[in-house]
């Protein structure tokens, strides 16, 4: 297998991705401040500018440039300090129940797990809301 064919085939998916909820975070950002809490190594936010995504983040939460990864409460914390909310205002959207679910709703955040309708629920993840696409995501909040 050529490496750099794959790695190709690995970028646009990612773009299609990125294209495909695009408009949802466009949305949402017209009427929430958003926020990105993630496990990263200290380019989220060029990463995200070079998306074309950034502009609709009032706050990225680098764990690198922050200093403590998720679970830890200090990263959401972090976020929520820069986003002006309590915990009883925020939402955490994420795909790892334990990390961001878990993490987050110990702070009282609400919280929504992004994951397949496949995928059993692990013991003692309790999500506010549940949607198996993104596209979900919109629906899912204004219902709970």
């Amino acid at each position: 297998m050529d490496p750099g064919n794959i790695a190709g085939r690995l970028h646009a998916q990612a773009l299609a991705i990125v294209k495909r909820n695009r408009p949802v975070v466009e949305r949402l950002a017209q009427r929430h401040r958003l926020g990105v809490v993630s496990n990263f190594t200290g380019n989220l936010a060029p990463c995200l500018a070079e998306l074309d995504l950034l502009r609709f983040f009032a706050v990225t939460a680098d764990s690198t440039l922050v200093g403590a990864s998720k679970p830890d409460a200090r990263i959401f914390q972090y976020a929520l300090a820069a986003l002006a909310s309590s915990p009883d205002h925020a939402w955490m959207i994420g795909d790892n129940p334990e990390a961001d679910i878990g993490g987050a709703a110990r702070l009282g955040l609400k919280t929504c797990w992004l994951a397949p309708a496949e995928r059993d629920q692990p013991p003692g993840c309790t999500p506010t809301a549940r949607i198996a696409r993104f596209a979900d995501l919109e629906p899912a909040l204004a219902g709970a």
